[in-house]
């Protein structure tokens, strides 16, 4: 689609629903233009907004929209109208959030922007998530949330709670509650 010279997100945001019908079949001719799009903002959105399906990572970031599910970024419900665009869209990947789509897109987010969280029900999010992993993905999973402060702790002499990432913490064994005694720093 780099080749195709003024196939932009503005160009897109301006064409009628129409004329993206014809689009989208157009690429769904071939193998290849169909490769080559899903990382491409030529989608509409809810708001009518030129949108890519997948991100960089290659982590679907368009869904297919659900009742009573907001935070997502959805196919512009006209565009599901015709079955062959809807099946073009399906057919590359878009489709109703998962639990893994929830945590991407909704949840990482908010650590990404600081402040106050509610980290309880994230915690069982990712731990359900985590059991549901295949070997392949487990190793990849940790990696993506392991630098986010969404466990809780607690100082020894402090009822306040803190929140804070794996890599900083360690569980409290007798041993190492007794190495670190002379470490009131820890």
């Amino acid at each position: 689609l780099e080749n195709v010279k003024g196939i932009t997100k503005a160009f897109i945001e301006k064409q009628t629903i129409e004329w993206l019908h014809s689009f989208y079949k157009w690429l769904s001719e071939t193998k290849h233009r169909t490769e080559i799009i899903s990382e491409k903002p030529i989608f509409l959105d809810q708001n009518r907004k030129a949108v890519a399906a997948f991100d960089e990572d290659e982590q679907l970031i368009l869904f297919l929209p659900v009742k009573n599910v907001d935070g997502y970024t959805v196919v512009n419900s006209e565009l599901l109208e015709n079955e062959d665009t809807k099946k073009f869209i399906e057919g590359i990947g878009v489709k109703k959030p998962s639990l893994k789509d929830q945590i991407y897109n909704i949840i990482l987010p908010l650590y990404r922007k600081g402040g106050e969280i509610d980290t309880d029900p994230h915690f069982m999010m990712f731990f359900n998530y985590y059991c549901k992993c295949s070997n392949d993905e487990v190793d990849d999973f940790v990696s993506l949330i392991k630098d986010y402060e969404f466990l809780t702790y607690y100082d020894p002499d402090d009822d306040q709670p803190y929140r804070g990432s794996a890599a900083s913490m360690y569980l409290p064994t007798p041993e190492l509650r007794m190495y670190f005694e002379t470490k009131e720093d820890t």
